[in-house]
């Protein structure tokens, strides 16, 4: 709630963001005289927020379109539930996958959304209302959910297991089980003994017809850059003694689930349902497995090179039978998605198998240091083919000086840190990375080129993001209603200069001419510019800044020491004089007040 005391633990927050549809009410006769109550409930859209123990917000879930209906007469009821569309967002600042999960209308290597026609989600439920005595009759049960497509990261998964309190060693749990099982057997003997015998109500379900429709979901998982062994993740896969890949868009298929005359207790139908989806996805286990990125996804490669043939087929012959324009139209759709899925299929294999190489390559380097830089530097993707190329030549260029300076710089930092034997792996080190270093960049070129190639394949499709930014969160803890303003400027402090200024806590903006802010954080002032992308023009510490001065009633001037000693300035113009007063009068109260707390904590000074 606003202005709520420090979180504790973990919390949900539901959000009705938009007015709700009040439902609606009636009665009419049907054709057979009965009485038919009718009943709908409409809601625009729900928003969850799912905050962690800091706290912090980790996941977002958005619902649109949610419409209940509910009809009863004399011989039966009938409820209906649809949902126009659900997204969840990791909130996560600088994750490799901004939206979790959402649900789309077909198939592609960047599925669209579900469009407003379809409903994301759709269940009907038909219950028979002269049901036995200790058993409930239903004549139909449906349900029906577009393509999921599932995006997450260890990160993520380590916040959702520790939210649900499934981080628990399982050392612990295995010994907190064994007491737990010891108790339980001493009470069954107790009972055994003492309890009288006691009668049991199953309560039953008889279905004419049930029917769960086929399910699609495309599974993608990327491990951390630098993974700790000691996270819930970690040691989940550790006790079941599997390794952690790279794993993009695995397609894994469940059948429908069709029933004729059903009649069983309600834990015997869920454990059938369970029963059925195990058995399933088993099956297709070996799509995941051919979907890692170390064998170069050739799941993905068969899939869009028969996506794209069918369209080159499919679509001319459904225009055929409308009329000769719809046939060229066709003819057209179906050529571009064959050239489409196959650039897209192919350079996507090509691209993985030589990112494996590379990495493979790049662990006989023995330096720890390059390999983290490189493996920061490939969480970044290429937009397009010519931002490929210059990632590619960027990379090879690094490998080359890392390999030649190396030879140089190892011995030297070996010698400072071990001293003589340190001194010796540097040189060997250093030897190594000039023959492995410009290997390694030439395979990165491949791959970064082969991406570009990728993503521009796909640079005009409808692309999926975020619902909104994640929830701001100031320095005190203290949870309030979302601030969409506050959000966007925090998330922006997060992505400049790759995350440099993510653990910055945003006080105040206020925008400026030529398309530009100023962002004023706990510990600086920055000045950005919006003119092609974000990007700092300027910033100056708190501590540096010796005199705040308002030149005109729309212009400031900061006065700040550099490392050196010289003085210098910055100008800040803005759009009106209201806004300069009120600037002025927040940058100042600002200053002074970080200045207090240094009187009080006491600090040194920091330069630029």
């Amino acid at each position: 709630g606003e202005g709520g005391k420090k979180g504790k633990g973990n919390k949900i927050f539901t959000q009705f963001e938009k007015k709700i549809s009040k439902g609606k009410s009636n009665k009419r006769d049907d054709v057979h005289g009965d009485i038919v109550h009718k009943t709908e409930y409409n809601i625009c859209h729900i928003g969850i927020s799912f905050m962690n123990q800091y706290p912090q917000e980790f996941m977002y879930v958005h619902i649109d379109g949610i419409g209940v209906e509910m009809k009863s007469s004399r011989h039966e009821f009938f409820y209906e539930t649809k949902i126009k569309n659900a997204q969840a967002d990791n909130q996560m600042y600088s994750c490799s996958y901004p939206v979790l999960m959402y649900l789309s209308s077909s198939s592609g290597p960047v599925s669209p959304p579900v469009t407003s026609e379809k409903n994301a989600i759709h269940m009907s439920v038909t219950q028979s209302a002269q049901s036995c005595p200790n058993v409930d009759r239903f004549r139909y049960v449906s349900f029906l959910m577009q393509e999921l497509n599932l995006r997450v990261d260890e990160e993520w998964v380590n916040q959702i297991l520790t939210f649900f309190n499934l981080d628990e060693d399982p050392n612990k749990a295995e010994q907190q089980y064994g007491k737990e099982k010891k108790n339980d057997i001493v009470k069954m003997w107790e009972d055994v003994v003492t309890a009288p015998p006691k009668s049991q109500d199953f309560n039953y379900v008889y279905i004419d017809s049930f029917h769960i429709n086929p399910m699609k979901i495309n599974l993608s998982f990327l491990p951390a850059l630098l993974p700790n062994r000691d996270s819930p993740f970690r040691r989940l896969v550790g006790a079941l003694g599997v390794g952690v890949v790279n794993v993009e868009n695995a397609p894994v298929m469940l059948n429908s689930l069709w029933i004729e005359t059903l009649y069983l207790t309600r834990k015997d139908l869920m454990d059938r349902i369970s029963q059925h989806y195990i058995q399933q996805g088993l099956t297709q286990v070996y799509k995941i497995v051919f979907s890692f990125d170390v064998l170069g996804n050739p799941v993905s490669l068969v899939s869009n090179l028969g996506t794209g043939v069918k369209d080159f087929f499919y679509e001319p012959a459904q225009g055929l039978v409308q009329s000769p324009m719809a046939f060229g139209r066709g003819v057209a759709k179906g050529s571009t998605s064959l050239v489409k899925h196959s650039v897209y299929g192919l350079s996507s294999t090509v691209s993985k198998i030589s990112e494996s190489m590379g990495k493979g390559v790049a662990t006989l380097s023995m330096d720890q240091q390059y390999l983290q830089e490189r493996e920061e530097a490939s969480r970044q993707q290429p937009r397009h083919v010519g931002e490929g190329l210059i990632f590619g030549m960027k990379e090879l260029g690094l490998g080359v000086y890392k390999g030649a300076t190396g030879v140089v710089m190892d011995p030297i930092k070996g010698a400072k840190q071990d001293g003589l034997p340190g001194f010796a792996k540097g040189v060997g080190t250093g030897l190594i990375g000039v023959a492995v270093k410009p290997g390694v960049g030439i395979l990165d070129m491949a791959t970064r080129t082969t991406q570009g190639i990728k993503a521009t394949a796909v640079y005009f499709d409808i692309k999926t993001t975020r619902k909104r930014e994640p929830r701001y969160i100031g320095s005190d803890g203290r949870l309030r209603v979302y601030d969409a303003g506050a959000a966007c400027c925090q998330s922006l402090l997060a992505e400049l200069e790759d995350g440099k200024y993510k653990n910055h806590w945003y006080l105040f903006n206020a925008p400026l001419i030529d398309r530009s802010i100023v962002l004023v954080t706990q510990k600086m002032v920055l000045l950005v510019s919006f003119a092609t992308k974000p990007t700092l023009e300027w910033k100056v510490l708190m501590p540096n800044i010796t005199k705040l001065v308002r030149a005109t009633p729309t212009s400031l001037i900061i006065s700040y020491q550099k490392k050196s000693g010289k003085l210098a300035e910055h100008t800040i113009n803005t759009h009106d004089s209201v806004v300069g007063t009120w600037l002025y009068a927040q940058l100042d109260k600002a200053i002074r007040v970080y200045h207090n707390t240094l009187q009080t904590h006491g600090s040194e000074r920091c330069f630029l």
